[in-house]
């Protein structure tokens, strides 16, 4: 297993439409290829906490697949897609109805199959105030990522799994 790393808070850019958000992602080139892959299933969750919809739709080609696809069961059903547009479009939509959400990813585990260039990410999320729930609630899903190289070497992910986790917790 490798461990997680944080992903850079954006709160001081916010409003900075010069910033070079590809800058954000993991250099795959100077990264060993299984740390890489974690990093990435990390800036994937994380992401949605540092970025505004616009940049993460402006990054999306970079590491996800046009014919990208999201399976997932109650009550995260709501997220399922059949592609890249249909995905982003349905997560703009929940920030706006969920402004105080927030995701951790942790417990990142890589699967490679580096000669069939395949990979497949395991980890578990923990979330803040969904769908209304006080910030002290945190829920934990279980996220499955399935991630292929592409012929330019660039790996992308094309299919994301979200199962529920072993449940919610109150923090103080």
């Amino acid at each position: 297993m490798v461990t997680n790393t944080p992903t850079p808070n954006l709160d001081d850019y916010e409003d900075s439409p010069w910033l070079d958000t590809t800058s954000l992602l993991p250099d795959p080139k100077s990264t060993p290829l299984e740390e890489y892959l974690c990093q990435m299933a990390i800036f994937t969750v994380h992401m949605h906490n540092d970025l505004r919809p616009s940049e993460i739709l402006q990054l999306a080609p970079l590491f996800c697949s046009s014919d990208f696809r999201v399976e997932a069961g109650a009550p995260e059903d709501y997220m399922t897609a059949t592609s890249r547009s249909e995905y982003f479009s349905k997560v703009e939509l929940f920030r706006a109805k969920n402004p105080h959400y927030r995701a951790r990813a942790t417990n990142v585990t890589v699967h490679l199959d580096d000669e069939r260039r395949k990979a497949v990410l395991i980890g578990t999320m923990d979330t803040w105030g969904l769908m209304g729930a006080d910030d002290t609630l945190v829920r934990t899903r279980v996220y499955v990522g399935h991630w292929r190289r592409l012929r330019d070497g660039r790996w992308h992910v094309w299919k994301l799994e979200i199962l529920q986790g072993p449940g919610c917790e109150v923090t103080s």
